[in-house]
């Protein structure tokens, strides 16, 4: 085995309530042109009309989460990699480049919740080696639910892997990324101006709660999901539920809603670049922002002191707020879209934060 000590950066994903999200996010944060195509997109929601229960209810529509024309995507399973060495696949994946992305059994991975306590199969991504040590870095939510690179060593992390070996999981993904430093071959420079008519078209669905999927059902059969507003049903289910402490506590859900208005202030404020009117709507948008991050840590305080009176009145009425301030924000949003025209070509591939 040949020494190496490779550590490929990552950067502040924009949004992280599911690492499966979060980790392509977090490589495409060290490259600010990817700006443009992540605010392009993370526009709709959906929620598993299966329920609460099931493994991901409620996270931002994406076709495909590993899909952006700023990263190369090498995809396998776990099936294609039986025979192999895990640790040296890595550490070659590593040496030329590529984040590797796996699912794990927890029990081995230090610093997570369930180390040493519970088996548990979860997502990771290993981006950096260190063979003086003898360790992987590895990016994920730590024991503390903080969003950090720790350290693994790479006998551990070779258990981790085959913990799940078995026909259970041998569909599980094998995944490595790289940042696309060149066009592929055949195709002219790599690039990705910031796309007013599908964010349009993508608020307006969101706005009417439409089906975003129907556009690639030629593909993929449409999944059983609410949309856009649609999903604010729901999520008052849900804090009524857990108020009654009929639910357990699970944050997710309203800190998913926070990223949304979060990216969708972003948004706007890209938006402003390009159509001046847009401009005055900024404000809006970040209120709107505020009250879902505020209703998210009014949840994440009755949890910690263990119920509050008043919670439930307070919560459904910042839920209310949110979704009638949205409504109307979006509304005005869009007409001013349509009021704007058709860009010019140099308007629209104007750089992130540049005036015209």
């Amino acid at each position: 085995m040949s020494h190496a000590t490779i550590r490929l950066p990552i950067g502040d994903p924009v949004a992280l309530g599911y690492q499966f999200y979060a980790f392509p996010l977090a490589i495409q944060a060290t490259d600010e042109r990817a700006s443009d195509w992540i605010l392009s997109n993370y526009i709709q929601l959906e929620y598993d009309e299966r329920g609460w229960d099931t493994e991901v209810p409620l996270t931002f529509y994406l076709y495909d989460y590993a899909l952006s024309p700023w990263l190369e995507v090498v995809r396998g399973t776990r099936a294609w990699y039986a025979s192999a060495d895990i640790v040296e696949v890595v550490r070659n994946a590593l040496a030329n480049g590529y984040y590797a992305y796996l699912v794990i059994d927890e029990y081995h991975i230090p610093n997570r919740r369930f180390f040493q306590v519970k088996h548990q199969e979860h997502d990771i991504l290993v981006h950096g080696v260190d063979d003086r040590t003898g360790t992987f870095t590895v990016l994920g939510f730590d024991e503390q639910m903080r969003f950090r690179s720790t350290e693994v060593s790479q006998e551990d992390f070779g258990r981790a892997h085959h913990a799940l070996d078995g026909e259970r999981f041998q569909n599980a993904p094998v995944v490595f990324y790289r940042p696309r430093a060149q066009p592929d071959f055949g195709y002219p420079p790599i690039r990705y101006d910031f796309n007013v008519e599908l964010v349009r078209r993508t608020l307006h669905e969101y706005l009417h709660s439409i089906d975003t999927s129907r556009h690639f059902d030629m593909l993929r059969a449409p999944r059983p999901c609410r949309y856009g507003m649609d999903v604010y049903q729901p999520l008052e289910q849900f804090v009524r539920e857990y108020a009654k402490r009929e639910r357990p506590y699970d944050i997710r859900h309203l800190h998913i809603l926070w990223e949304h208005k979060r990216m969708m202030t972003a948004r706007v404020r890209r938006l402003a670049d390009l159509i001046g009117s847009i401009a005055s709507l900024q404000d809006d948008a970040r209120q709107i922002e505020t009250d879902a991050m505020a209703l998210r840590n009014v949840m994440m305080r009755d949890h910690l002191q263990n119920g509050r009176k008043g919670y439930l009145d307070n919560s459904l009425d910042l839920l209310d707020r949110v979704r009638d301030k949205e409504t109307a924000l979006l509304t005005e949003v869009i007409r001013r879209i349509d009021d704007a025209g058709p860009l010019a070509p140099a308007a629209a591939g104007l750089p992130p934060g540049t005036k015209h």
